[in-house]
């Protein structure tokens, strides 16, 4: 949709097409997002993947719950990869996905 480019650069061009907050995630590299002219990083833990189905969807409920509940960007990518994590250490979509408790822990 926007080329190649390093992260920033594709960021900032998805940004320009209308969203405020880019994420991209790239599996086991972790993932970035982009807001307001700046990257944030998160590196990916190296856990036993059990299946990847679902990964995707943990990672973008905890970020945008992380993200309504502190308005930080860094805290809601730490929140997206502490729940993509669990996701991908057990068989199907759904199970593994953290309780708010289970994150606080975590945290």
């Amino acid at each position: 949709m926007v080329g190649r480019g390093d992260e920033k650069e594709m960021s900032q061009r998805l940004s320009e097409l209308g969203p405020k907050i880019v994420c991209i995630t790239d599996g086991e590299n972790g993932n970035w997002s982009y807001y307001n002219g700046k990257i944030f990083r998160m590196n990916a833990k190296k856990v036993n993947v059990k299946e990847a189905t679902g990964a995707g969807d943990g990672f973008a409920s905890g970020f945008v719950y992380g993200f309504m509940k502190f308005g930080n960007i860094e805290k809601a990518a730490k929140i997206g990869t502490f729940n993509a994590e669990s996701v991908i250490q057990k068989k199907g979509a759904k199970i593994g996905l953290l309780t708010w408790k289970e994150i606080r822990n975590k945290i």
